[in-house]
């Protein structure tokens, strides 16, 4: 958007000395506008769009100046008005994954362009740095999700809507910001009743996910049918990558054509991280010059991470070292290759950002076999680090992963086809892949980037639920207001029905034990074999007592998985 000078004036007090300043910030919105036009194909109403690829491409050349960190208050935000925005996300510090990372980013940057945020967390331990990027903070309770328990969820209960609701009574929100979760419908009843305008972000392939875990069938269609459902009781729906967008909408979503992206802390990602630590020596025992790829997230059945120690295989003569890092349901089993001899390197457990990034500049090549990732953070931070990626030509990989620039994308689930670019990498990476070339496929990963993109999704859903006439907004409100409450009604048996998917076998669960309690203390219990169901149901309810998400690591996956 085109920035409002009075206000701007306003803001920093008219000095002289701003001047300067606030012209170059002018270049910097106008470019922004120019990129949301470029990027996602398509223009909305409010924002102007006039200018080119140049002024983008001249904007990341200027952010890589000017770090997100270092914007204040007095410089210009993205939008004309200032908001208040309510957001939900069922990832945030100090659980740590793409979609935590993306939303501690876009929190930061909000309150440095002074819109005002209000989070509604599972997460009874927020990080400091998160609680400081916003105005208030609700906990949700919240309980393991027993078909995916490496995930919690909030209850389905009268005290969540209620902490809900009364965020929304005090904030008066002027667009509310969930993630697609079971959850959703306590959010879309306040949304509805008080007339919020609600944007839903989609953030993970739910569908193949619950595929590749094996779970029933009936558990895999019912996320088939809620999830369009979904996206056409919000008024905007958006995701992380323009391909898992077509692939939303070839299931029926209805998906606005603005993708979130990521973005780069390049403070921490960055080549220079290579000459801190001595990663080459630990990840090949003490073998520093031989070819080291490696893999790090969790280490669990949908990331194939099988794929990975075959392809292995075919170079371990020639000492090429496997390293894995992560940990999952399948640590235990992975962690019996760890040895010299069979060039694997692999202990269980999650590196912080700083491990992580001095790991990614020291190797020689970063993978993955994953086809269900719907963006890739860990092949953006990798050539942030100037360390070439390898990974399947699926999904989110093909909006991040330049093939012959960043790395080379192989055909999905193709040995063949990953051991030919392997090849190519081992024999040719100092011609092919030079730091520079990997470096500039991340050029445009910037947080200011994403933060505008998602604040235009913000500006669809918000036209969306009202017109830009005050006279018709209100006769709009007036007159929806009953189909609204209808609306919110019918939202009440698909909420029921979520709760009895999650608590039913934490409710068994807690039965058998209060039976067992009492035939013990009457002296009538005799020990019986446990099916297999309760065998399942006691393992995944176990860690439910746990406070922060982020413990639910090893979670517990269906027999023959």
């Amino acid at each position: 958007r085109r920035v409002n000078m009075a206000s701007l004036r306003q803001r920093t007090g008219g000095a002289t000395q701003h001047t300067q300043e606030r012209a170059a910030a002018e270049e910097v919105a106008e470019g922004a506008s120019a990129a949301l036009s470029t990027a996602n194909g398509a223009t909305f109403p409010g924002l102007d769009v006039s200018g080119s690829a140049q002024d983008f491409s001249q904007m990341v050349e200027r952010a890589e100046h000017v770090e997100a960190e270092e914007w204040d208050e007095g410089r210009i935000p993205p939008g004309e008005e200032l908001s208040r925005i309510l957001i939900y996300s069922h990832s945030l510090p100090p659980w740590v994954d793409g979609v935590s990372t993306r939303f501690t980013a876009h929190l930061k940057l909000l309150k440095q362009y002074g819109h005002r945020a209000h989070v509604c967390t599972i997460e009874e331990e927020l990080d400091a740095d998160v609680r400081r990027s916003v105005d208030a903070v609700d906990h949700l309770t919240s309980t393991c999700f027993f078909w995916y328990p490496a995930k919690r969820f909030p209850h389905m209960s009268l005290a969540n809507l209620t902490k809900i609701w009364n965020a929304c009574r005090t904030l008066k929100p002027e667009v509310m910001h969930v993630t697609l979760c079971p959850s959703v419908p306590m959010f879309f009843i306040c949304a509805c009743l008080l007339n919020i305008p609600m944007i839903m972000s989609i953030h993970t392939d739910s569908v193949t996910l619950l595929n590749k875990c094996k779970q029933p069938w009936w558990v895999v269609l019912l996320c088939r049918f809620l999830e369009p459902l979904g996206s056409y009781l919000v008024d905007a729906t958006y995701t992380v990558s323009r391909s898992y967008g077509s692939i939303l909408k070839q299931r029926g979503l209805r998906c606005i054509d603005i993708a979130w992206g990521g973005t780069i802390n390049r403070k921490i990602f960055n080549p220079k991280r290579a000459e801190e630590g001595n990663w080459r020596e630990v990840l090949t025992f003490g073998h520093p010059d031989q070819f080291i790829m490696a893999f790090a997230g969790r280490i669990s059945p949908e990331k194939d991470i099988t794929f990975l120690v075959e392809l292995h295989k075919l170079f371990r003569e020639r000492g090429v070292w496997l390293a894995l890092v992560g940990d999952g349901p399948q640590a235990e089993e992975l962690s019996k290759l760890h040895g010299e001899e069979n060039k694997f390197y692999f202990k269980p457990g999650f590196l912080n950002h700083d491990d992580l990034a001095q790991l990614y500049a020291s190797v020689d090549c970063c993978v993955s076999a994953s086809t269900f990732e719907t963006f890739g953070y860990t092949a953006i931070e990798a050539m942030a680090c100037g360390t070439p990626f390898l990974g399947p030509r699926a999904q989110g990989y093909r909006d991040t992963v330049q093939h012959n620039k960043g790395g080379y994308l192989f055909d999905a689930k193709d040995i063949t086809s990953a051991a030919h670019y392997l090849e190519l990498i081992i024999e040719e990476k100092a011609e092919l892949f030079p730091i520079e070339r990997v470096l500039s496929n991340t050029d445009e990963f910037t947080a200011e980037a994403c933060v505008k993109r998602t604040l235009a999704a913000y500006e669809v859903a918000k036209e969306s639920r009202h017109t830009n006439s005050l006279i018709l907004s209100y006769v709009k409100a007036v007159v929806l207001f009953i189909p609204r409450v209808f609306m919110a009604l019918c939202c009440l048996p698909i909420m029921f029905c979520f709760m009895l998917l999650m608590e039913v076998p934490v409710w068994y669960d807690q039965c058998c034990t209060y039976k067992k309690a009492l035939m013990i203390k009457l002296g009538l219990h005799r020990e019986v074999k446990k099916s297999k169901f309760e065998q399942e149901v006691s393992e995944r309810g176990a860690p439910v007592s746990k406070k922060a998400a982020s413990t639910l690591v090893r979670a517990v996956h269906r027999p023959g998985n």
